[in-house]
């Protein structure tokens, strides 16, 4: 099921699309990460319109590219005229005063202003709420230049395969705020001494539709294949060439291949997203199933990716055009950057029409030489941009009260739409109920013997009992 979920992509990418505008460490990650990084798997943005926000990066980088051009053009015509006039050694002696006093201060000055103040009308008026969606409209040089890397970054929206690099599979997701598994049998129900057949197919179809009854918006239900970056050699339907990034999307056919197959480095879990607060949170239920002749094994990982940190959304208190006090600020604080800039203005021109032009990166060779002689080259993502930008914590308390919401109401439905297709087959399911009560109602997880209780109100002695009875349920199990 494919959610109309890029509608929530909205505001996010809208306050990313800000910060690149304003902050050069934002460009630069994103241009590190996403745009020149043509060997690595670039992790899934959810809740993001990745190649969006890449077009803002390339619009601002031509930008300062000119700025620093006519900075640099400024600088030279009066380098010529001061040294014509004043000879070198008395021109060296009085470089520097006169430039402060001089015309080239006045119109170095005037372009420092009107590139920052640009900016902030650029945030003030096109990425404003109402007029975001149509603040870019014809494709410039620049984005020509990268029509292929965005076209590539648009497609790993439809992606089903993330290659990951590091501890967790489920790179992009945020973080993993709690999870389950047991182990049941399949007995049959007429039959103790019989097992039946499950297709893990069929079961997950079912569950799949039983999830759609809970017509949460911004919610999709998707087919995932999570795969160790450093294991791709050797694989030509994950890595069809090794000096390229790997398939972001694999074939319906390979992806069947992999439901219910148990294999040390790649997995297939069914993903459930709900992107609540207009796309400021992603939760996010990652499940599997297995099986063998006589059990069913079941795994549920529920990850959340919060807001962005607070200062991104510092955007909406500004006010349409540019008041006399932004102006009068940005006089102030421009002064020493007219004196400087004049002479760095070159060097920056050539550093940013080098990155601009180089799509591959800066430093292409040596990575390239890396993947050629390293046969476990990692190409697996280990975070994704929105990863980097989030905050460490939700906005408010109704956001922890929704994802708590989403969670028990996965949950439920997962059980039920299990239960269902159990009972369809004619599986005993007594056994799998009293581990599916244990985990709804306490909220605790059972491994074999083990288990811990979980956000439980009351007291000890409450708990105690509580584990006193799951004690005896597994026992009797």
């Amino acid at each position: 099921m494919k959610s109309d979920q890029h509608r929530y992509k909205y505001d996010v990418t809208r306050y990313l699309c800000a910060a690149a505008e304003l902050n050069r460490n934002v460009r630069d990650t994103i241009f590190e990460h996403v745009v020149q990084n043509p060997y690595k798997f670039v992790a899934k943005n959810y809740g993001v319109d990745l190649s969006r926000v890449v077009r803002q990066c390339l619009r601002i980088q031509t930008r300062d590219l000119a700025t620093d051009l006519l900075l640099s053009a400024i600088m030279l015509f009066y380098v010529i005229i001061h040294f014509s006039h004043k000879g070198l050694i008395y021109g060296i002696i009085t470089f520097i005063p006169n430039l402060i006093s001089s015309w080239a201060f006045i119109f170095t000055l005037f372009v420092i202003c009107g590139s920052r103040l640009w900016s902030y009308w650029e945030v003030s008026r096109n990425l404003s709420k109402d007029n975001f969606g149509n603040s870019l409209h014809k494709e410039t040089l620049v984005e020509s230049i990268y029509a292929e890397r965005l076209l590539e970054l648009k497609q790993l929206e439809e992606g089903n395969t993330t290659y990951y690099s590091g501890y967790t599979p489920f790179v992009g997701a945020g973080n993993r705020i709690g999870g389950w598994s047991f182990v049941f049998s399949t007995q049959s129900e007429m039959d103790q001494n019989e097992y039946v057949d499950i297709s893990l197919k069929k079961m997950y179809d079912t569950m799949g539709e039983k999830i759609k009854d809970l017509q949460i918006k911004g919610m999709s239900i998707e087919d995932g294949l999570f795969v160790d970056g450093k294991t791709l050699r050797n694989h030509p339907e994950f890595l069809p060439d090794v000096l390229s990034a790997p398939n972001a999307k694999i074939s319906d056919e390979v992806m069947q291949d992999y439901v219910g197959k148990f294999t040390e480095q790649k997995r297939y879990y069914k993903i459930i997203q709900i992107s609540g607060w207009q796309g400021n949170f992603i939760f996010s239920t990652f499940f599997r199933l297995t099986k063998n002749d006589r059990q069913m094994f079941v795994e549920v990982n529920y990850y959340l990716l919060p807001p962005l940190k607070k200062n991104y959304y510092a955007i909406d208190q500004l006010r349409v055009g540019i008041p006399a006090s932004i102006i009068g600020k940005t006089i102030l604080i421009s002064i020493i950057p007219a004196i400087v800039s004049p002479f760095l203005a070159p060097f920056r021109f050539i550093s940013r029409l080098n990155l601009l032009l180089n799509k591959r990166g800066g430093n292409s060779r040596k990575v390239e030489r890396q993947v050629k002689d390293n046969p476990v080259f990692d190409y697996g993502a280990a975070q994704s941009l929105r990863e980097i930008v989030a905050s460490d914590k939700m906005q408010n308390f109704f956001q922890d009260a929704d994802v708590i919401m989403y969670q028990k109401q996965v949950e439920r439905y997962l059980m039920e739409g299990m239960t269902e297709y159990l009972k369809s087959q004619g599986v005993d399911v007594s056994e799998f109920n009293k581990r599916k009560e244990a985990i709804i109602q306490q909220g605790i997880t059972i491994n074999g013997g083990n288990f811990e209780v979980e956000n439980l109100v009351g007291g000890n002695q409450i708990k105690h009992n509580i584990i006193k009875k799951v004690e005896s349920v597994v026992k009797e199990s």
